[in-house]
């Protein structure tokens, strides 16, 4: 290596490794951390409207002049920022709840489990339909073998959650699909659960 590569692979950012998130376990997925800064926001919120409402077109190329709408609710919408602002990719399409069962790549929760800030794509009545889909991640870690218990529910932080950014608990028999970003590395298996579940789910609606 000549001198002058030297100097400049001192300055190289080192890249993240599933080594560094075992390391690091008390560190958020950079996506989680920056939707967190809006937990409790509500889409009547002017001031959060003039934040979100931009990112349609930024995102999406859709023009839409509030958060939500009947044809695409903003829980694609709030979930494609977070990774947007966590300097991740996001789905094509993603405005609708079940194009994020073909974001990124798959995480085998009924072996590995579901990681903290996973995406995680759920359907109220029966996956592959078209309507009742939602999309939030993951606001804990949950281990398989908890998942797998008869009526197991899990925590959910995300968009359009009582018309908020919030968390909220679902069956884990309302899921679809776990995914995760293609660009950052996918965390280990998930041994013991933290933060996975708060309880019974709540009787809630999602658009």
């Amino acid at each position: 290596m000549g001198f002058w590569n030297w100097i400049k692979s001192l300055f190289k950012p080192k890249p993240i490794t599933a080594g560094d998130i075992v390391e690091n376990k008390e560190k958020d997925p950079p996506w989680y951390s920056a939707a967190k800064k809006y937990e409790g926001k509500k889409e009547t919120d002017s001031k959060f409207a003039a934040i979100m409402v931009p990112l349609w077109k930024k995102l999406f190329n859709r023009s839409i002049g509030t958060i939500a709408t009947s044809s695409a609710a903003w829980c694609g919408l709030g979930m494609a920022a977070a990774l947007y602002w966590g300097g991740q990719s996001w789905q094509k399409g993603g405005e609708m709840a079940k194009a994020w069962q073909n974001y990124g790549i798959a995480i085998d929760w009924r072996k590995d489990g579901i990681p903290k800030g996973a995406i995680v794509q759920i359907n109220h009545s029966k996956c592959g339909s078209s309507s009742s889909n939602h999309v939030a991640q993951a606001n804990g870690d949950c281990s398989a073998s908890d998942l797998l218990k008869k009526g197991a529910t899990l925590d959910l932080y995300g968009a359009n959650q009582q018309n908020a950014w919030k968390v909220s608990t679902y069956s884990v028999g309302e899921v679809c699909a776990v995914r995760w970003p293609p660009n950052y590395p996918k965390p280990p298996k998930i041994e013991k659960s933290s933060g996975c579940s708060s309880g019974s789910r709540d009787n809630e609606s999602t658009r």
